[in-house]
């Protein structure tokens, strides 16, 4: 889901009127994690709380759901500055798309390795669109069902 996400928003993305994917190093960690940031791939998840407590004014009582959407976090503009655009090495934490504390995602390092791995060698192939990508229509998980790309060399 990020790798065909982000090459979309690579492919599709100009910055003074050059596409991003012709400029961008795919495997630049800053890259990888402002694309996590934009292109989460699990919208939201649902945790348990453990104790009674207020987010965001809202109480919560010990037992309850609560439905975290990662997606608005990773967008949140009282903690990102112009939080839709892509801006990689941006200030700020990390994005929330691998969770964190006791719920942090333990493949981390192997996720973003594969991601930035795949994106130099496809990126390096000099790829275009070569149709509309078809996108998922679920609300939990963002992600194209296909990317038709082509290769210029």
């Amino acid at each position: 889901n990020l790798l065909g996400a982000s090459l979309i928003r690579l492919l599709t993305s100009t910055d003074d009127g050059n596409r991003l994917a012709d400029r961008i190093d795919g495997s630049d960690p800053a890259v990888v994690t402002e694309l996590l940031r934009l292109d989460t791939p699990v919208q939201a998840v649902a945790r348990t709380a453990t104790a009674d407590q207020i987010v965001g004014g809202i109480d919560i009582d010990c037992g309850e759901m609560a439905l975290v959407c990662l997606a608005a976090a990773n967008r949140d503009p009282d903690v990102y500055d112009r939080p839709a655009e892509f801006l990689p090495g941006r200030r700020g934490p990390a994005p929330l798309t691998f969770g964190h504390g006791m719920h942090y995602c333990l493949g981390v390092a192997l996720a973003r390795l594969e991601i930035g791995t795949a994106l130099r060698h496809i990126l390096s192939r000099r790829p275009f669109l070569a149709g509309p990508p078809i996108w998922r229509d679920t609300p939990a998980i963002r992600g194209p069902l296909s990317v038709p790309v082509r290769f210029t060399n």
